[in-house]
């Protein structure tokens, strides 16, 4: 049950006038667990602008007003032996070794699963940053999932590795703190 992958990675990040950031970042892997013939390239890339610096908005009551989106792409390989049917040990039969190939139509073509993200927001913080806002919106499609399925025993097989599948999930994420006291000695938070 081992396995290899093999990766190349990039990371850049750009700023402009303490305002703008823009991270891109690529990853490449070649698994062990996957046909050969194929790579994967998985790029993200994720923007930052800070809206108080750049309309000069900046003052006790406005600390932070940043809006922000990303976009990323992403990958599972397969577990070991999934492309081909190899032997396995089934135990012995007296001094007799026994072998056994699975119960699974393995598939040689599978791709990995891969899931596309998308998240966009505002982080707002106020009053010498006593209160603090973030909302969030974001949305995963996960797709080409490797599946188990069912065959008819007459096939000699009892499942089937297929790609199939998107699962999309989506959604809003809110929070709100702030510090109703802060002393010298003594700082409450709450969210």
């Amino acid at each position: 049950y081992k396995k290899g992958v093999n990766s190349l990675y990039g990371f850049a990040t750009v700023g402009y006038k303490d305002m703008v950031y823009l991270d891109l970042s690529g990853r490449n892997d070649w698994s062990s667990t996957l046909p050969d013939a194929k790579s994967y390239f998985y790029p993200s890339a994720s923007l930052s602008v800070l809206v108080n610096e750049m309309f000069g908005l900046t003052s006790q009551d406005i600390n932070l007003i940043k809006l922000r989106g990303g976009y990323a792409i992403s990958g599972n390989d397969a577990s070991p032996y999934q492309l081909i049917s190899v032997l396995g040990n089934a135990g012995t039969w007296g001094d007799v070794p026994r072998l056994s190939t699975s119960g699974t139509l393995l598939n040689a073509n599978l791709k990995p699963e891969i899931a596309n993200s998308f998240e966009t927001g505002i982080d707002v913080n106020l009053f010498k940053n006593r209160f603090r806002f973030s909302g969030t919106y974001y949305s995963v499609d996960n797709k080409n999932q490797i599946f188990s399925t069912g065959l008819p025993p007459s096939s000699g097989f009892g499942s089937k590795n297929i790609n199939a599948g998107l699962l999309r999930s989506s959604g809003i994420e809110l929070t709100m703190g702030g510090t109703p006291v802060s002393t010298k000695n003594w700082r409450w938070d709450v969210s």
